[in-house]
């Protein structure tokens, strides 16, 4: 079983690379290639960005890479929604800000798919099968922020990924400051995430632990309704392969 990643960045895939060993309880890493971005041999030299996802999906490149692997998944933070090139603002038909977390990840999903879709009309429904999708509401710092949280109070918030993240780290870490200042970093009078593959491995690596994958998997699940859409997904998956 392979599984190709077309995501926003490499921190983005590192935190999902874990997710799926933990959701499926066991060591994917040989079984799990990525795509966008992809390797240093890769022609976008490992540049990310929502533009490059689209770009990805809506070319031969997502047509190609479904040949050879059983499931692409594609990430996005739906951050980007508002963006030109994006266009899809997360407003009901009266105007209105969405707030129901399915009917945001509902309406970034059929914007993806229009992108599937762009130069093959249709091409989608022949491809359902093998399409899996990480829409993070509205950041993957969401998910790594309810996966640290202790605070009940913030159980199912979905704004200031950022921020929140970092105040869970300062947390979470606040003992082990040889990990702390590999983490973050102080910007004028507030801190930030020092984004890198090798940070948000290890923000997540408590997926990828025999000892408490399950538990970080069923938390999360618990946490954060966009992870549900998602893992809902991945336990189709695992239900069609046993």
């Amino acid at each position: 079983m392979l599984f190709g990643l077309v995501c926003e960045g490499p921190t983005d895939q590192s935190a999902i690379i874990n997710i799926l060993c933990g959701v499926f309880n066991d060591d994917l890493s040989q079984e799990i290639t990525e795509l966008q971005p992809g390797g240093l041999t890769d022609t976008n030299n490992c540049e990310g960005g929502w533009e490059r996802v689209l770009n990805y999906i809506s070319s031969n490149k997502l047509r190609k890479s479904l040949a050879w692997v059983d499931y692409v998944i594609i990430q996005i933070d739906t951050d980007v929604a508002h963006l030109p090139n994006f266009d899809t603002p997360l407003l009901d038909e009266n105007g209105k800000t969405i707030r129901s977390v399915p009917d945001i990840v509902q309406k970034i999903k059929d914007r993806l798919i229009s992108a599937i879709n762009l130069n093959c009309n249709d091409y989608y429904l022949k491809v359902e099968q093998k399409i899996i999708f990480s829409i993070t509401v509205h950041s993957l710092e969401i998910w790594i922020f309810q996966h640290l949280n202790k605070d009940k109070k913030l159980v199912g918030n979905i704004n200031n990924g950022e921020k929140r993240l970092v105040d869970s780290i300062l947390k979470h870490y606040k003992n082990r400051p040889d990990i702390l200042s590999e983490l973050i970093k102080k910007k004028y009078k507030s801190y930030q995430v020092i984004k890198s593959f090798d940070n948000y491995d290890q923000l997540t690596i408590a997926f990828c632990k025999a000892d408490s994958c399950t538990a970080s998997v069923d938390e999360l699940y618990r946490n954060d309704k966009s992870f549900r859409i998602f893992k809902d997904q991945l336990d189709h998956v695992k239900y069609e392969i046993e």
